[in-house]
């Protein structure tokens, strides 16, 4: 019996500098960049003989990986979306996505996409090794479950722009702004906005799958001299799915006439968590439908049929031409 438990932690912030933004030192987070990971692995091996000719091999694996990477600012959750008096509906932390047209060029502040990614994996194996006569019989399977959580805050604080003709000078002929003058900057301290954005929050994607496999082989002495191996196995993954049902395809049958989404089994789009019901009526208004995997013939409950045919056969065969 052997057990072994390993862990593994990375930790990297570089306070300033990052694509050339503020020196280092800086305190407001932006230019910097941190990742952050924590790996946990635990194995087990159990190989137990219950007879002179049976051996028994059990294996069980759990994988825990934590990783994540964003600013200081997302790290240390300060709300500057918040602090700057900008929109922040959803309250997320981090630094919002700025722009602003400035005289000859463009003063802009990029906030990252912050992300973080716990994965979880599972894996049960077992081998027995059966020695009779002049046959050595191994058979086993395998069983994996994996659980991916994925996290995307693509610039979930903000994404605005500042124009430069609150500032800048008007020519009353053109009604318009005249050409190079304002300031992007300038409109922004003074509170006057062109585009103010959010992307709505949809937290955590929930993926899952599964991995089967099982095998047989016989590996026969038919005479001193000549040895056949033969052997099957049989490996199966399951379909990729989310556990809330947010993973859907288009129904490519209809795609040239209609622009048509597919939702697994019998949850509907309306009860998908995580949708404004802003954005539903955004999409009906575009020609967007949507029906339930049920309710379209020939279609998987799952969206994806599964392959249950994977068979891998093997033969093998050794002769001893001398001594």
């Amino acid at each position: 019996l052997s057990v072994r438990y390993t862990r593994t932690l990375n930790d990297t912030q570089t306070d300033g500098g990052v694509f050339s933004n503020p020196p280092p030192d800086n305190l407001s987070g932006g230019g910097s960049q941190a990742n952050s990971s924590s790996i946990n692995n635990v194995a087990i091996n159990w190989n137990r003989t219950f007879s002179p000719s049976v051996l028994n091999e059990l294996l069980v694996g759990v994988f825990r990986n934590y990783s994540s990477y964003g600013t200081i600012a997302d790290v240390n959750e300060q709300f500057a979306a918040d602090e700057l008096g900008y929109p922040n509906p959803f309250k997320v932390p981090g630094w919002p996505t700025v722009y602003g047209d400035c005289p000859n060029t463009s003063c802009a502040w990029d906030g990252d996409n912050n992300s973080a990614q716990p994965q979880t994996h599972i894996t049960l194996e077992d081998n027995i090794t059966w020695v009779k006569g002049d046959h050595v019989l191994q058979f086993g399977g395998k069983a994996k479950i994996e659980h991916d959580n994925v996290r995307e805050m693509q610039q979930a604080q903000g994404s605005h722009n500042w124009g430069s003709s609150w500032t800048g000078l008007w020519n009353p002929i053109d009604n318009n702004s005249v050409s190079f003058t304002g300031n992007g900057l300038a409109s922004g301290l003074l509170g006057l906005g062109d585009y103010f954005s959010n992307q709505y929050n949809r937290g955590y994607f929930y993926f899952r799958q599964n991995e089967y496999g099982v095998y047989v082989n016989d590996k026969w002495k038919v005479s001193p001299r000549l040895t056949v191996n033969l052997g099957l196995r049989w490996d199966a993954w399951t379909p990729y799915r989310e556990k809330q049902d947010r993973l859907v395809m288009i129904d490519d049958q209809d795609a040239l006439s209609t622009f048509k989404v597919i939702s697994p089994g019998d949850t509907r789009i309306e009860d998908i968590p995580g949708i404004p019901a802003g954005v539903l009526s955004s999409w009906t208004a575009r020609g967007l439908t949507w029906q339930t995997a049920n309710e379209t013939p020939g279609m998987p409950s799952g969206l994806y049929r599964a392959d249950w045919n994977n068979f891998g056969p093997r033969i093998g065969l050794s002769y001893m031409l001398g001594d």
